[in-house]
């Protein structure tokens, strides 16, 4: 009962401020006060997985979208835009908002017996602060790396005040990937998995989202490629940036079960096409297996080049360095 009753009350009382025209920033503070003793200090409720903070948010955001009412959210800067804005707004004056960014961050005045008096809100100012100026094309290569290193210490300042696993491992996570300059992706045994675990059409409609349209040159920016797999057959036609899916199928073919059509409906693969047409029309025509193919988009234990030449990967119309164009036009990840 407790744990519906915590769910609800969130729920009810962001819509009930939604509909008073408040933005989440406006009513997050507002639920955190007037929450119910018994909700707030149950032992079953306390933040140690999501937040109510992060649920009125979600709230929010499932019934209106991404606009939070504030006209001044209509149009936000780009991050370089607001970083080099408040670049100017100091007058360049640097050394000025790196003192102000250490201060909150690391406490660096104290009170008068030393003590450190950070709190989350001054760890959030120095992290907001780090971040804008590290998004300003105007910093010296010195400047930067202070706003760097003080961007990690306002991050794991942030984690040391979290309840909830998951904003500390996401704030934990952040510092270390700004302290080795990497990104931490998915595995690639998570990513065969991923591919290997959900129907073909939407591997098929993993590749429209993964079209890197700046990467598209320009012979390409009208193409079609027929992937045959025997039973089933994919035409993917580009146009402009945009891709267009198209399936055939033998007699053979079956979604075995009710997941399988229901995932297969959500690709929003609805067009179909003959083989004859598939072959004809497309540009690249390719012949493998099905596990070839999802081998071959996965990347992670092979690549398209090494099973054309095993043979397992055939080109039965057009070229393999056609191909390798075409593959370089997706995102790897």
């Amino acid at each position: 009962t407790v744990y519906r009753d915590g769910i609800s009350y969130t729920h009810d009382q962001t819509i009930r401020y939604m509909n008073n025209g408040l933005t989440p920033d406006e009513m997050i503070p507002l639920i955190h006060e007037n929450m119910p003793l018994r909700l707030k200090h149950h032992p079953y409720l306390q933040e140690f997985y999501g937040t109510v903070d992060w649920s009125v948010r979600g709230i929010f955001h499932s019934y209106l979208g991404w606009f939070s009412g504030d006209a001044a959210d209509l149009f936000p800067l780009t991050k370089t835009d607001s970083g080099n804005r408040l670049f100017e707004l100091l007058k360049g004056d640097t050394d000025y908002l790196l003192g102000v960014i250490r201060q909150h961050v690391s406490g660096s005045d104290g009170d008068e017996n030393g003590i450190n008096s950070v709190d989350r809100n001054s760890c959030q100012w120095g992290l907001k602060l780090a971040t804008e100026l590290l998004h300003s094309s105007k910093l010296n290569e010195d400047e930067r790396k202070i706003a760097k290193d003080l961007r990690i210490t306002a991050l794991q300042c942030m984690a040391s005040f979290m309840t909830s696993a998951n904003g500390r491992n996401y704030y934990l996570t952040s510092a270390l990937e700004d302290i080795t300059n990497s990104k931490i992706t998915l595995y690639d045994s998570l990513k065969e998995f991923g591919v290997n675990s959900v129907p073909l059409d939407q591997v098929i409609a993993m590749l429209r989202v993964r079209l890197r349209v700046e990467a598209v040159p320009e012979a390409y920016k009208n193409f079609s490629v027929c992937h045959d797999l025997h039973h089933v057959w994919y035409y993917l036609d580009i146009r402009e940036g945009v891709i267009e899916a198209f399936k055939g199928y033998d007699a053979s073919y079956t979604e075995t079960d009710d997941t399988i059509k229901r995932l297969n409906r959500e690709a929003y693969i609805d067009r179909e096409i003959s083989r004859h047409d598939c072959h004809d029309n497309a540009v690249i025509v390719t012949l493998c297996e099905e596990q070839v193919f999802r081998d071959a988009v996965a990347q992670t234990k092979t690549t398209p080049a090494m099973l054309f030449a095993a043979g397992k990967f055939k080109i039965i119309k057009g070229k393999i360095t056609e191909m390798l164009k075409f593959k370089e036009m997706f995102e790897k990840q």
